[in-house]
């Protein structure tokens, strides 16, 4: 998220006359697929539900609460997956902006991120793709936000569903 900040405020108005070292980092390091994606196991509730194993669980306030929680757990799953489009789409339009051989200078032998001791330049400063790109950049950072949010929801969800199954079924809490 503050990469893009970061982009929200440096690509409005740059030419390509000025040195363009954070953007080719931000945008590289935003569109890489794994970046901030969250890949929830829901293992567990698909062998219960397969298995027929929900009707294990007597208390409904019990089965009511993981339904609930492995509902929300969907949702990450395609907050997950629309921010892989949202990055896919922002790597293709900004593509136009940089240039082949710079864009190679900004990831080491590590395959990580780095700033080059020299400047890199824009190939173009063209403000429909640059206005492209900051639209997907505003969609992947309002999609991040949410999965934060919806993210510590689910912590604290798991913590109650946690302490509730441990104390209605007389269970040690290890």
């Amino acid at each position: 998220m503050k990469e893009a900040d970061s982009l929200q405020k440096l690509m409005p108005g740059i030419s390509t006359a000025q040195p363009a070292n954070r953007i080719y980092m931000y945008l590289r390091s935003i569109t890489r697929s794994s970046a901030g994606l969250v890949y929830p196991n829901d293992r567990t509730m698909v062998q219960l539900r397969n298995a027929g194993g929900m009707r294990l669980i007597k208390n409904k306030s019990v089965s009511d609460s993981m339904v609930s929680y492995y509902r929300t757990i969907e949702i990450v799953q395609f907050l997950t997956q629309d921010g892989l489009v949202n990055k896919t789409s922002l790597r293709e339009k900004s593509v136009s902006l940089m240039n082949a051989a710079d864009f190679s200078k900004i990831v080491d032998s590590s395959s990580r991120v780095i700033n080059p001791d020299e400047s890199i330049y824009l190939r173009t400063a063209d403000p429909d793709i640059i206005n492209s790109c900051l639209i997907e950049v505003n969609r992947i950072k309002a999609l991040n936000n949410s999965l934060v949010g919806r993210i510590q929801g689910l912590k604290e969800k798991a913590s109650r569903i946690r302490a509730f199954i441990t104390r209605e079924y007389n269970l040690e809490n290890d």
